[in-house]
């Protein structure tokens, strides 16, 4: 007894009282045993003493079960206010957007300067990204968008061009002219860098299938660029989304490529894993295996 730390089991807690109370019941027991004639009060009091040690066992295990089963609901309240949050950010943007609309229906648009007609395109853009738009806010995004890149970017700074190319790609889905796409194309190389610039041509060559003109070379360039983005040494990595995109394309080119429906499991296995050695060298084994 000299050598059982009894300060260390007391900083347990309670179970570590339990603990202490069922060993000095054993210890007395122990020694009651080892009298010639054991006496048989002092054996009902270990009984007892032993007995209530029994039911704070019972008390611990119960503590820890509520403590187990009550802390789901915990997650569900915390993911509840989680929720509730969300919607009210999406609410205030929401109204964000409608006052703004009520403003531009008041403006004449001859009398906005340039750096307006961006800003205006910008806010239309980020409307079609938010999903609270009409068809003729993203012709407005385009329309504003595509006239300040082509017609006035030498007036534009770097970091402003590369505003405008990103809410063009925002509304990547509803650009169906061709022109306007290889517009796009271009300036993507020319503006943007690192990976967001790899995301940004994946997206759009993607998106530019939809328009049924060289499909399969979009659907190729797509998932080249998504791949480069994967397996370049950038600050961040790609996304969930992005590696869900990558799967889909791959899918969709396994039925035309029998480089893909050999190894593209495993290529998509490497993005997930973020295997970047891997990546590059599928890529560089998948190119030589067409041209673009």
């Amino acid at each position: 007894m000299e050598n059982l730390p009894v300060v260390d089991i007391l900083k347990v807690g309670l179970s570590g009282l339990v603990f202490l109370f069922t060993f000095l019941a054993y210890r007395l027991l122990q020694q009651e045993q080892q009298r010639g004639e054991p006496r048989d009060k002092i054996l009902q009091s270990i009984y007892r003493f032993m007995w209530m040690s029994v039911l704070l066992a019972f008390l611990v295990g119960g503590f820890d079960l509520l403590k187990w089963l009550t802390s789901d609901n915990g997650n569900e309240e915390q993911l509840a206010g989680l929720k509730q949050q969300f919607q009210q950010q999406l609410m205030l943007k929401n109204q964000e957007i409608d006052s703004l609309k009520q403003i531009i229906e008041t403006l004449n648009e001859n009398q906005l300067s340039l750096q307006q007609q961006i800003d205006l395109g910008l806010y239309y853009a980020q409307a079609v990204g938010w999903g609270k738009a009409e068809r003729r806010d993203s012709e407005r995004a385009r329309k504003y968008l595509f006239d300040a890149l082509r017609n006035h970017a030498e007036a534009l700074s770097e970091r402003r061009k590369a505003e405008i190319v990103s809410g063009l790609v925002n509304i990547r889905e509803k650009i169906t002219d061709e022109e306007d796409f290889a517009f796009l194309i271009r300036s993507i190389e020319q503006y943007k860098y690192g990976i967001e610039r790899e995301l940004d041509l994946a997206k759009v060559y993607w998106a530019a299938t939809y328009t049924n003109r060289d499909i399969l070379r979009k659907r190729r360039l797509a998932l080249v660029h998504f791949l480069k983005a994967a397996a370049g040494d950038f600050p961040r990595s790609i996304s969930r989304e992005d590696i869900a995109d990558i799967g889909t394309i791959i899918k969709q080119l396994q039925r035309v490529d029998n480089y893909l429906r050999q190894k593209g499991n495993d290529i998509l296995k490497s993005v997930r894993k973020q295997d970047k050695e891997k990546i590059r060298r599928y890529l560089e084994e998948w190119q030589r295996h067409w041209s673009v």
